[in-house]
């Protein structure tokens, strides 16, 4: 008579004590992965600016040291009477077929034009105009966009062919800012307030130099417009973002911003040991950057109010590093 072969089974108390190990582990190694995921990310941003900032040696390289400044008081076609700045670009192939000077693109940038700031809006898009001479494939390079910066990957994707016009008549965003402390004179921003850039001073327009600045590795020449590497991104200059910078010096970091904070001084006074408060704030306004492609038409949420009042000033965006106090000369970190 053969034996009768026992079938073995789990049980269901041993059912549900694997089902909780299991739960056990995935939120153990989920965070740990999250983690490892937004190192990652932080590295490629990394990665990114330093090659933005190498982009920008070349141009310094190429204009005695001057940092990236593409303006000047002349508009296209204009022999007298302009009271504003523009971007002038001239593709070299045209320069070839056509002569110099005939066919040229121009943006302005002057109060009353795109911008209310004088200039300013310049930082938002200063890769799209550094790499408007060369080929179809620089101009959007992919050192532009932050891993995360979904929205301005989307603007990239369903900006082609006709809806992004040429490469010679539109104007390209970038996830990384560069502040107007570089191209404009140190005089507006020495005061509590930035002054305001008209053509009565030229819109403080100046040519700096890397040996303007006095601390190099403490000056950002470049920086994550937000937080990308959390769920809802806070823009740079809020308490709690921790965005990547690059420094004068070459260096790049990731910064503390509520350290940031915490490290400045009171309005009006600069005590050793902390920095300047910022000499303005960071409020261009819906209308500004919806006429320069960068605003919620084109899928872009900024949020201008940091949601605090530092030493008593009205609580809207303190722009550390877009306007730091003594420009080019002071510094953004300890």
């Amino acid at each position: 008579m053969r034996a009768r072969t026992r079938r073995s089974a789990f049980t269901l108390i041993e059912l549900l004590v694997v089902i909780a190990i299991i739960a056990l582990l995935i939120s153990v190694l989920l965070p740990a992965l999250g983690r490892a995921r937004s190192a990652g990310q932080r590295t490629v941003s990394l990665s990114n600016l330093r090659q933005n900032m190498t982009y920008m040696g070349y141009y310094q390289a190429d204009n005695k040291d001057e940092f990236l400044n593409p303006f000047g008081p002349m508009r296209l076609g204009a022999t007298s009477g302009w009271n504003s700045y523009c971007v002038v670009f001239e593709p070299p192939e045209i320069a070839q077929l056509v002569g110099h000077g005939l066919y040229q693109y121009a943006w302005d940038y002057g109060q009353g034009v795109q911008s209310s700031s004088g200039t300013e809006s310049y930082g938002y898009h200063w890769a799209g105009h550094m790499f408007f001479a060369d080929d179809d494939k620089i101009s959007r390079v992919k050192t532009m966009a932050a891993p995360q910066d979904f929205a301005l990957q989307r603007w990239f994707r369903e900006n082609v062919g006709g809806n992004a016009q040429t490469n010679y008549s539109w104007i390209f965003p970038s996830s990384y800012w560069y502040p107007p402390v570089f191209w404009q004179d140190w005089a507006r921003f020495v005061p509590g307030n930035r002054l305001g850039a008209g053509a009565a001073n030229r819109f403080y327009i100046r040519r700096n130099r890397t040996t303007d600045v006095l601390t190099p590795s403490a000056k950002v020449q470049l920086f994550e417009n937000k937080d990308f590497t959390q769920k809802v991104p806070p823009m740079w200059h809020q308490p709690g973002a921790k965005p990547q910078v690059a420094m004068v010096d070459g260096s790049g970091k990731t910064v503390d911003m509520s350290s940031i904070i915490a490290d400045t001084g009171p309005a009006g006074q600069n005590p050793v040991d902390r920095l300047w408060y910022p000499a303005g704030f960071w409020n261009p306004g819906p209308g500004e950057l919806n006429g320069l492609e960068y605003g919620q038409p084109q899928g872009f949420i900024w949020n201008s109010n940091n949601g605090s009042t530092p030493w008593n000033i009205t609580p809207l965006p303190a722009a550390y590093f877009w306007a730091t106090r003594n420009g080019v000369q002071g510094r953004d970190i300890r």
